[in-house]
């Protein structure tokens, strides 16, 4: 089930994970012919992937930029409404996905049976998972926050996808657009490594203060491939928004050499 060509994404300096809503696929080549390599997995939303008549020709498509695609969270979601997780796996594997999530935002599975899928799933391809809530009214304690991500990344989960929405107001953030800094503090200071997560972060106005509080190499997701290259150079400091905090000593030199190899 695992592409043996494609690097894990355990261990990569940062990772920005796209929403793909299938955008039409000859728009898409432009999009990835300028801002491909800054990505590193696409997600394919919800369960568009079920009648994406283009979908093999957009993972060969991803694929071929270096870049993984995920099922997404709401799909395993439906085929497990359903009782029929069989087909759930029999479709990861005949469609190549390098990347699968197992999730519960939206319908209720015990975390006993969540982990049994997160260890299933991630012996045979790298698997996501998502803590949170997408209906902005459920507030979950931080002590369950942390207990979950940790029995998650432990199961086998190479991150946790913290919950965001692509509104930005629901999971790890306040229904009014906030973001919960109580439960992220307590999330980190349970120990658990900032590397092995996965921020949801679609609106500049958050990417910028998790850049400020985590440095640039944090990992998001929920991102528009629209809006890549304006998250990146939100990560490189040269943005009104970040110039003042992104600090790297060698961040000015290592900008500076890869514009002159591409500009050769």
């Amino acid at each position: 089930m695992t592409n043996p060509n494609t690097t894990q994404l355990r261990g990569q300096k940062r990772i920005t994970s796209i929403l793909d809503k299938v955008i039409p696929i000859k728009i898409l080549e432009s999009y990835l012919e300028s801002v491909g390599s800054f990505i590193q997995v696409a997600k394919i939303g919800w369960g568009l992937s079920l009648i994406d008549k283009s979908l093999q020709e957009r993972i060969e498509l991803y694929n071929s930029y270096g870049v993984k695609v995920c099922s997404g969270g709401t799909l395993f979601e439906f085929f497990y409404k359903n009782k029929e997780l069989d087909k759930f796996y029999d479709f990861i594997k005949n469609n190549n996905f390098q990347v699968c999530e197992i999730s519960d935002g939206t319908i209720d599975i015990p975390q006993e049976t969540k982990l049994l899928h997160i260890s299933r799933a991630s012996k045979e391809i790298e698997c996501l998972s998502e803590v949170g809530s997408k209906d902005s009214k459920t507030i979950m304690s931080p002590r369950k926050w942390c207990l979950q991500i940790q029995e998650e990344l432990d199961a086998g989960a190479s991150h946790v996808i913290l919950e965001g929405r692509e509104t930005g107001n629901a999971g790890i953030y306040r229904n009014s657009g906030e973001i919960r800094q109580g439960l992220i503090d307590e999330i980190i200071e349970y120990g658990i490594s900032c590397d092995s997560l996965i921020f949801e972060a679609s609106l500049k106005k958050h990417q910028v203060t998790f850049i400020d509080k985590f440095g640039p190499n944090i990992n998001f997701g929920n991102i528009d491939i629209k809006e890549v290259m304006s998250l990146e150079s939100l990560r490189m400091g040269c943005r009104s928004d970040t110039l003042n905090i992104v600090n790297d000593p060698d961040n000015f030199e290592r900008i500076w050499k890869q514009h002159q190899k591409k500009s050769r």
